[in-house]
Parts: C-alpha cells; structure tokens; sequence
C-alpha cells in the first residue's frame, strides 16, 4: 500500500511539472488618437502550411487584467488572404490587437522566429509608417502587461 502512495504521488508530480506552460500573446497597441491600418503576414511552417489567426482586440487599458478577454474583431473591419498568411486590420485608438500567440516562448531560443510565426509587420497610421521584416519585427516586442507588445504612438 505504501508503494501505491509514493507512486501515485511520483505521478502527480509529474503531471503537475509537465503541465507547466506559458502562453505568450504578441500584441499591437495604438496609443494614437487615429485608427492604424496593422498589416501581418504569418510564416509558412515546416508542413507548407500557414497557419492564419482571426484577429482579437481588446481595450488597451484591459491588458492588466489576469482574466483578460479577446473580442473577435467584426469582419468588415479586417481582411485575410488564407493562401498568402496575409491580415489586414484597422485598429481604433485605445485598443490592443493580439496578432498571434505561442507556447513556452523564448526570445532567444533557436526556435524564437519559428514561434513567433509572423514574417512581416507594418503598421500605417496619421504618425507615420512602420515595416518590419522577420527576427526584425519579433525583436522590437517588449514583454509588458504579461504580453509582448509594440506601441503605436
């Protein structure tokens, strides 16, 4: 019986160690009084395919908050090209947009441009354009409101 015990609790510990994950959210902020135009391309993965995320907002201010939740944006206030990896959003002042999230993420891991998964990002607005290419883009994510966000101002 005692062997029973210390096996089942070996188990549990186990399970709870391997069940440790993070999920980590990559996220466009507009701190801008103007709504951005946030264009995204997602990388084809090792299979040929591509992988293309629905796009999610929030109020910016929320992004505090541990229970946080993601409202799909309406479809006539975004565009996706399946084939291409392509999405196209407007985003309204004050609000976040999660572009893509990953599993156990690591920025300077060899998979870190993998698990990022975007190759391409820019974002046009009243303050002016930016495009970001690759390792590029996914370096300019600063981890803040327990997200990796870049800020449009």
């Amino acid at each position: 019986m005692k062997k029973l015990f210390i096996i089942i609790g070996v188990l549990m510990m186990m399970l709870a160690l391997s069940s440790c994950q993070s999920i980590d959210h990559f996220v466009v902020i507009n701190r801008s009084n103007a709504p951005v135009e946030v264009i995204y391309i997602f990388i084809r993965g090792s299979s040929g395919n591509i992988h293309v995320e629905k796009p999610s907002t929030m109020e910016a201010d929320n992004l505090k908050d541990v229970d946080r939740t993601w409202e799909p944006v309406p479809s006539d206030r975004y565009l996706i090209d399946p084939q291409a990896g392509k999405v196209a959003v407007q985003l309204a002042p004050g609000k976040a947009l999660r572009l893509n999230t990953a599993t156990n993420y690591r920025k300077d891991s060899a998979d870190a441009d993998a698990d990022f998964g975007i190759s391409s990002l820019s974002l046009i607005g009243a303050k002016g354009s930016i495009k970001l290419e690759g390792q590029q883009a996914r370096m300019l994510f600063k981890y803040e409101e327990k997200c990796h966000v870049i800020v449009y101002e």
